[in-house]
């Protein structure tokens, strides 16, 4: 019954979003806490940005919880327990992992994460010769040559880098690519005249984002929905016709 009213809650909420108060959109948020009756000490909302990982008897390695600004820490603590728990099993056995052609056999003792780059915070330049410039000086480069160069309005091109970086430019190849087919979706056009948001992006998001379902373009690769639920209605026929 609870569940039931959760859902009809957030139903409202939606519906009513911008039609009061001139709200453009609302959502909520339900904080997850399936540990409440684990024993576990803490707040509730210490709880849900917290993450654990847990390994059963069979070898199930489980990430639980977190947030999406500490996944690479997430991750880098999942694997060094993994690498962890292998080394104690065979301990245990008297084996030497590096013997067995079943046990996994890393190329650095800990974790290399943060040698490694975003997609988005490093130029091609860089990556072929390691030529490195100011993010400054860097950005500002690549908007003017997207507005000059590639004749993209200012305002779009000022949220393209803070989006994605220097792989902004994958997302106008993305509509250039999509022109040259004859395709009629996925352009280098504005998605709705009001936002900053290119047509291009949806296709990207599918093809190089991983977006699966509108919801996952238009709630967390282009976030329109989050900004204006009206508007994202709007272009949601387009969006879906981009993906489909």
């Amino acid at each position: 019954m609870q569940r039931e009213k959760e859902k009809f809650a957030q139903k409202s909420m939606l519906q009513k979003a911008g039609t009061y108060g001139g709200y453009l959109a609302s959502w909520l948020q339900r904080k997850v806490q399936s540990y409440r009756d684990s024993g576990k000490s803490g707040t509730t909302a210490k709880l849900s940005r917290a993450h654990d990982i847990e390994m059963s008897d069979s070898g199930l390695v489980s990430l639980l919880g977190g947030k999406w600004t500490s996944f690479r820490t997430m991750g880098e603590e999942t694997v060094d327990e993994i690498l962890h728990a292998q080394k104690e099993e065979y301990r245990k056995k008297g084996v030497d992992p590096c013997t067995c052609d079943s046990a996994l056999h890393p190329k650095s003792e800990t974790s290399r994460t943060l040698e490694f780059s975003y997609i988005g915070s490093y130029t091609r330049l860089e990556a072929i010769n390691g030529m490195i410039l100011t993010p400054d000086i860097l950005y500002g480069q690549y908007k003017d040559h997207l507005i000059f160069q590639k004749d993209v309005p200012a305002d779009v091109a000022k949220n393209l880098i803070s989006h994605y970086g220097t792989a902004c430019l994958r997302v106008i190849e993305e509509g250039e690519s999509n022109k040259k087919k004859g395709l009629k979706v996925g352009l280098n056009e504005r998605l709705h005249p009001k936002y900053p948001y290119l047509k291009s992006q949806v296709s990207y998001a599918v093809n190089s984002e991983v977006a699966v379902k509108p919801l996952d373009v238009l709630c967390r690769r282009v976030p329109l929905a989050v900004v204006d639920l009206e508007a994202a209605k709007e272009v949601l026929p387009e969006v879906t016709e981009t993906m489909a």
